[in-house]
């Protein structure tokens, strides 16, 4: 009877610490993940560089000027804080200010997180235009030129580690090959 009680004892415990050591499941990881790019996201970030790819330019209704392949310094200023409500628990839905040439423009942003150790990127960022809160104009120049250049209606990968202060984002569709944020 003794031995039947230790090994009994044994396959407990064995169980037991197998418990405390399972890994996390998908859900789980998408959560944690959402969670420490909701804090990475939000702030106040300087669009240090955007490399333009002239050929996949989109220039049917506006002409952005560029004729070669070009790197846009000081693109814009971007803030970028959390929805207010969230509607799916598998993504990370933002909202934000775009200032660019003097104007706001108001976005809405979605995050989708990658979870795979083998992914390329951390998730899918998709950009397009918010909800005015004033109810006044948006400045037609500049969403036509941010569209035409990919910055709008656009997804892009994102490369960071969360609590730095830059991030990397890779166009996906159009013409901004990669653009450098820098938080300030």
């Amino acid at each position: 009877m003794k031995i039947h009680t230790v090994i009994s004892a044994i396959i407990l415990s064995c169980c037991l610490s197998c418990q405390q050591a399972r890994l996390p499941s998908f859900q789980e990881e998408q959560m944690k993940m959402i969670e420490e790019f909701r804090e990475q996201f939000s702030g106040t970030w300087q669009i240090k560089h955007a490399q333009i790819q002239h050929s996949e330019l989109v220039d049917i209704n506006y002409s952005t000027g560029i004729i070669t392949d070009t790197l846009l310094q000081n693109l814009a200023t971007l803030h970028i804080q959390p929805a207010t409500q969230q509607s799916d628990d598998r993504l990370l839905t933002l909202e934000g200010t775009l200032l660019f040439r003097n104007q706001t423009i108001p976005l809405h942003i979605q995050f989708y997180p990658h979870t795979s150790k083998e992914a390329l990127s951390q998730g899918v960022v998709s950009i397009n235009l918010g909800l005015s809160k004033t109810n006044s104009p948006l400045p037609q120049a500049e969403m036509s030129y941010l569209t035409t250049i990919g910055f709008l209606g656009e997804n892009f990968s994102i490369n960071t580690i969360p609590k730095q202060s830059t991030m990397t984002w890779q166009g996906l569709n159009r013409a901004i090959i990669e653009a450098k944020l820098i938080k300030i």
